[in-house]
């Protein structure tokens, strides 16, 4: 969504010049859809504003209507990517296990993660992320996995 897009379907959520946006404070409504939806997601089943909106009798239009508020926006995001973000370090760590004992999948997770959390922190592009011909390169498509294993002792003697 660019600015204008943002200007057009809700103008009256931007801040003054110079004067700082406003916290958003959900009601009451809106906490219950946001426990619709996490509950829906928990038990597997559809997560559609359809599904959700049913389940609730909350009106779509009204659903809309918040859905203007990039506020409301921001914080619903926020809200249902939460509990999902609490178990990165433990998923880190699995994989990391994982590619020590050869997982390539794992290794290429391990890889793309840290190549594009880099890419974040460098303000969008890694160190390296201009290729030579000054053409920007995605470095999690660009990547090399060496393993270094010992090879097993052979299985048997030369014959002569």
């Amino acid at each position: 969504m660019t600015a204008a897009h943002a200007v057009a379907l809700a103008p009256e959520v931007l801040p003054a010049e110079g004067a700082a946006p406003a916290p958003f404070l959900p009601t009451i409504p809106q906490v219950r859809y946001l426990l619709a939806v996490r509950e829906a997601a928990e038990a597997g089943r559809p997560t559609t504003d359809v599904s959700i909106c049913a389940g609730m009798h909350l009106s779509r239009r009204t659903l809309w209507e918040w859905r203007k508020d990039l506020r409301f926006c921001a914080w619903i995001v926020q809200e249902v990517l939460a509990p999902s973000d609490m178990h990165w370090a433990l998923t880190i760590a699995r994989h990391e296990q994982l590619a020590i004992r050869g997982s390539v999948r794992s290794a290429e997770f391990l890889l793309k993660t840290r190549l594009l959390a880099a890419g974040r922190l460098a303000g969008g592009r890694g160190d390296d992320a201009e290729g030579g011909d000054g053409l920007l390169v995605d470095a999690s498509k660009h990547y090399h996995i060496n393993f270094l294993v010992p090879r097993p002792p052979e299985l048997g003697t030369e014959s002569g």
